[in-house]
C-alpha cells in the first residue's frame, strides 16, 4: 500500500521538471490579453490656465460737425442730450437724411424799385425776384412751422433743401401783393409774424380771407410788439408771450406754436415763460446761418440762454439771395461729414446704445 502511494506522489513532485514536463497546446489570447497592449494617455495632473479676453478699449464719443461756412464768433449748438436718439433719428431710412437744410428768412417790406426807402429791412421787387430765382435755382422749397418743428424735434421728413419765409409785423398788403401770388405760382407757403394789438375788425376780415387760401401760417409776434430786455417786468412778458394765444386760435382755428421775438430781443426768463406757454420754438433777428437737424448756429447771446430751439436765427431778405448759397454750403459739408464718420458712429453706436444703427444711405 505505501509503495502504491509513493508511486503515485512522484509525477506531482515532479511537476516542475523540465524532463517530466508535458507540453500543453498554446491558449488562445483574448483581445483582453492582447500580446500588445492598448497606451491610455495619461490623464493630465492639472487643467490648463483659463484665458479671460481683454475688454473692447472704451470709444469715444462722435466728433460733432463744425463747418468752416460759420462767422468765428458763431458756433453750432446741440439740443438733444440722448446722443443715442439722436444718431437712431439721423440715421432712420424714414427720416430726412443727413445733409437736408432750412433757410429762415425774414421779410418786412417789400417796395417798386421808383418807391424805394432807405432802410434795413426794405428790399425792392426786383431783389425778391432775385431770391425767388436763386432759391428755385439751388432747389429750395417752402415749409410750415409746423413741418420745421417736426423736423427739428424728431428729423421728420423735409425737401432736402427748406426754406421757411417770415413777413414780420401787421402787412397785410405785402403777403396779399407779393407773397399769395408766389404760393400759387410755386406752391409756397408763407409764414406771418402777427402783432395782436390795434388789429381793427376789417383787417381782421382781411386776414382770415387769406388765410382760407391755405397758404398761410399764422404765429405770434406779441401782443403790442413790446421789446423784451432784462428791466421788462414779468407782467409784460407774460402779456406778450401768452395774451396772443387765444386770440390766433380764435381768428385762424389754430393754437400759435411759434413766437417770434419783437424785435428779435429775449432773455432768460421770456425764454421760460414762452416754454411754460408750450411755445415749441422761438426765432431772434440774429442772423447766424441755416438750421440743421440738431444743429443750431448761436452767438453769445442766444447760447447764454441754453435752450437753442427758442433762439433760433433767421436770414435777413436783404442778403437772402446770397445767404441761400451759404445755406447749401453748409448742408454739403454737413452731409460729407455725416457719411466719412458714419463708421465710426456705428461702432460706438454698437458699443454704447446696445444696437446697430440702420447703414447709411447711398
Amino acid at each position: 500500500m505505501l509503495s502504491s502511494i509513493l508511486i503515485l506522489a512522484a509525477p506531482l513532485g515532479a511537476c516542475g521538471s523540465p524532463a517530466t514536463a508535458v507540453p500543453r497546446e498554446p491558449t488562445a489570447l483574448t483581445p483582453a490579453h492582447s500580446a500588445t497592449p492598448s497606451r491610455i494617455p495619461p490623464s493630465p495632473t492639472s487643467a490648463p490656465p483659463s484665458v479671460t479676453p481683454s475688454p473692447a478699449p472704451t470709444l469715444p464719443p462722435p466728433a460733432a460737425f463744425a463747418s468752416r461756412g460759420l462767422r468765428p464768433e458763431v458756433a453750432p449748438a446741440a439740443y438733444i442730450d440722448d446722443a443715442c436718439e439722436a444718431l437712431r433719428l439721423r440715421w432712420d431710412p424714414g427720416r430726412s437724411p443727413p445733409g437736408t437744410v432750412v433757410a429762415p428768412i425774414m421779410f418786412h417790406s417789400v417796395r417798386d424799385p421808383d418807391n424805394m426807402v432807405n432802410d434795413s429791412v426794405t428790399i425792392s421787387t426786383v431783389y425778391l425776384q432775385e431770391i425767388v430765382d436763386r432759391a428755385r435755382a439751388l432747389g429750395f422749397e417752402t415749409i410750415t412751422s409746423e413741418e420745421l418743428t417736426g423736423f427739428l424735434e424728431e428729423n421728420r421728413r423735409i425737401p432736402f433743401r427748406s426754406m421757411i419765409l417770415f413777413v414780420d409785423d401787421r402787412r397785410p398788403g405785402t403777403v396779399e401783393q407779393y407773397f399769395l401770388p408766389l404760393g400759387d405760382l410755386y406752391d409756397w407757403s408763407v409764414t406771418l409774424g402777427w402783432i395782436i394789438a390795434d388789429t381793427r375788425a376789417d383787417l381782421w376780415a382781411w386776414m382770415e380771407q387769406m388765410n382760407s387760401t391755405g397758404r398761410l401760417d399764422v404765429q405770434s409776434h406779441g401782443y403790442w410788439h413790446h421789446y423784451i430786455v432784462p428791466e421788462t417786468p414779468d407782467e409784460t412778458i407774460r402779456e406778450e408771450i401768452i395774451d396772443p394765444i387765444p386770440v390766433l386760435q380764435e381768428h385762424f382755428g389754430h393754437r400759435p406754436t411759434v413766437f417770434i421775438w419783437p424785435g428779435g430781443n429775449f432773455t432768460r426768463r421770456s425764454v421760460e415763460v414762452a416754454r411754460q406757454a408750450d411755445y415749441r420754438l422761438g426765432f431772434t433777428a440774429y442772423s447766424r446761418g441755416p438750421l440743421l437737424f440738431n444743429w443750431i448756429p448761436l452767438g453769445a447771446e442766444e447760447a447764454e440762454v441754453g435752450d437753442p430751439l427758442m433762439v433760433l436765427p433767421r436770414y435777413w431778405s436783404t442778403a437772402a439771395a446770397v445767404n441761400l448759397d451759404q445755406a447749401v454750403g453748409i448742408a454739403q459739408e454737413a452731409e460729407t461729414f455725416a457719411r466719412e464718420a458714419y463708421s465710426g458712429e456705428a461702432a460706438w453706436y454698437r458699443q454704447t446704445c446696445g444696437g446697430e444703427l440702420p447703414p447709411a444711405p447711398s
